[in-house]
């Protein structure tokens, strides 16, 4: 495979990459933003993993991504 042609092989990994990690740098910062680190209201939730729903947002947006093949 000439150099020329495996461009088309790395380009999409490296934007799904990119995206993968706006994407954690994302729910990362709006998690820490919103809750801190140490938020005493997280113990009496309502047993919510709140970084769960954070990974499970993440997940679809990626897979929104991929349905509509942004790669």
């Amino acid at each position: 495979m000439s150099k020329r042609s495996d461009w088309r092989r790395t380009l999409p990994r490296c934007i799904l990459a990119g995206d993968v990690a706006v994407i954690a740098l994302t729910m990362l910062s709006a998690h820490s933003i919103r809750f801190g680190t140490n938020d005493p209201r997280l113990a009496n939730a309502a047993d919510i993993p709140y970084w769960l729903v954070g990974v499970i947002i993440g997940v679809l947006w990626l897979l929104v991504l991929w349905v509509w093949r942004a790669w």
